[in-house]
C-alpha cells in the first residue's frame, strides 16, 4: 500500500504529506502510514497519530479521521491545521473504513 501512495503522490504537485490511516478499534497492531515532504527535499516517513489519545466522536478534533467516520463515507474535508506540523491542509478527500 505505502508503495503506491508513494509512486502517485511524488508525480503530484503540491503534496507536502500523505498518509494511510487504520482505525484502531479494525486492528491495534497495525497502524498505517503517514509520509511528510514539507523542505521539497522529498518525503519521509514520519510519526502516525495516536487515535487512541482523542475521543473519536468528537468530529472537531482529529477531523482528518472522525470525520469521515462520523459519515460512514469518504469526504472533502475544508483546509485545516495540521496540528503537529503546524501545517495547514489545503485540500484532501479522506475514507474512513470501518
Amino acid at each position: 500500500m505505502s508503495d503506491f501512495f508513494k509512486k502517485v503522490m511524488i508525480k503530484t504537485k503540491g503534496v507536502v504529506t500523505y498518509y494511510y490511516r487504520i482505525d484502531p478499534i479494525v486492528s491495534s497492531t497495525v497502524k498505517g502510514f503517514w509520509y511528510v515532504d514539507l523542505d521539497g527535499e522529498g518525503f519521509r516517513e514520519h510519526e502516525v497519530t495516536d487515535i487512541t489519545l482523542y475521543d473519536t466522536s468528537d468530529t472537531s478534533a482529529l477531523v482528518w479521521f472522525t470525520v469521515p467516520k462520523y459519515e460512514g463515507k469518504a469526504v472533502w474535508l475544508p483546509p485545516y491545521i495540521t496540528d503537529n506540523l503546524d501545517v495547514r491542509d489545503m485540500a484532501e478527500m479522506v475514507c474512513s473504513c470501518i
